[in-house]
């Protein structure tokens, strides 16, 4: 991560198309995990299904807001 003026970016990683369970190649759990030791949030998401689409943006937008506190 590199820092913009003294804040650090907040990231998350979103994982997309989660409905195609059968083409999976990273699992939610891997995912999550590196999520966790990189520090940031992950999402998984499916336009298709309609699933944690909305719930990205403001997890992002939290993990801003928590940078902003720390600067």
């Amino acid at each position: 991560h590199e820092a913009v003026g003294d804040q650090l970016p907040a990231f998350v990683l979103v994982g997309h198309k989660c409905d195609l369970v059968d083409e999976r190649t990273v699992s939610a759990e891997e995912a999550g995990h590196l999520a966790a030791t990189l520090g940031m949030d992950f999402v998984e998401t499916s336009a298709h299904s309609n699933l944690n689409v909305e719930l990205a943006f403001p997890t992002l937008a939290g993990g801003i807001q928590q940078a902003l506190g720390q600067g």
